[in-house]
This record gives structure tokens, sequence and C-alpha cells, in this order.
């Protein structure tokens, strides 16, 4: 493409010259008149030749190659913002649980929380692992506060 563009800057600069060499030799009179009416169609011409040589199908496929390459972009761009988005919702929800664990006196080392996509839009909890034991009274909260029932709340199972 800048070849192309090279080529194009080159051919007009040089019929610039051709033309303003040939209107500075011409004696006044029609004959100029004439002239200068030949050189502003060498000039013309020599804006638009690249045109002539321009591959519109291959243009048009290059087109529609960036127009998919576009849409490829775009796609990953959307799926990267999605997992983002849960990860910082799932992290949210575990602060929060931690938080909640500190104010009831719970001895909560760590928690993962999992969630999903609602039909309403948006990452709703769906379960929760504890990193130990916590009390009934603890999993009734995180049920009544976040709505993941208590069957999927578990403990994680160490290799002790």
């Amino acid at each position: 493409m800048s070849g192309l563009f090279h080529d194009w800057v080159w051919s007009v600069a040089c019929a610039g010259a051709v033309c303003a060499l040939c209107t500075w030799l011409c004696p006044e009179g029609r004959v100029k008149h004439v002239l200068q009416m030949a050189c502003a169609c060498v000039m013309v011409l020599a804006m638009y030749a690249p045109l002539r040589e321009l591959d519109m199908d291959g243009y048009a496929g290059l087109l529609a190659e960036y127009r998919e390459d576009s849409r490829a972009v775009i796609s990953r761009s959307d799926a990267m913002t999605e997992r983002l988005n849960r990860l910082v919702i799932e992290q949210e929800y575990r602060a929060y649980i931690l938080d909640k664990a500190q104010t009831m006196g719970e001895h909560l080392e760590d928690v993962s929380v999992g969630v999903r996509w609602d039909d309403g839009g948006f990452w709703v909890p769906w379960g929760a692992v504890y990193s130990n034991a916590v009390s009934e009274d603890f999993r009734d909260t995180v049920r009544n506060e976040l709505g993941i029932p208590k069957e999927r709340q578990s403990v994680r199972e160490t290799d002790e």
C-alpha cells in the first residue's frame, strides 16, 4: 500500500514538473491557453492513475478479511471481559463471606465462591467451598443473604 502511495506521489510530482516547465517555455497567446488546458488534463490523469491499477476484487477480498478479523477481535474481547467480570464478582462474594465470618466470630481461613450466569443477565453466587468447618448458623446466614443453599456449601477436603 505504501508503494502504491509512493508511486502516486512521484507521478503527480513529475507530471507537475513537466507541466510547469512546458508552461514556462511556451510563449503568450492562444497556444499557452491550449497548453494550460492540456496540462490540466495531464494532472487530472496523474491524480487518478492509481485507481486504474487498483484491483477491486482484491480490495473487496481485503475488506472482507479485515471485517472477519475485527469480528474475531471483538469476540475475544467480549469473552475476556466476561471472564474478568466473573472473576471480580467471585472475589467480591469471597470478600463478603470472609468479612461476614469475621463479624460472626467464625475462624474461616479461606473460601472459594462459584458463580453462574442468571437468566436476568448477571452473575449470581452458586456455591461456596470453605477451607475449614463453619457453624450451621453461618451456613444459614450465607443461604439467607447470598442465596446459596446448604447443599452447595461444602468444606474443602485436605489430604492430611
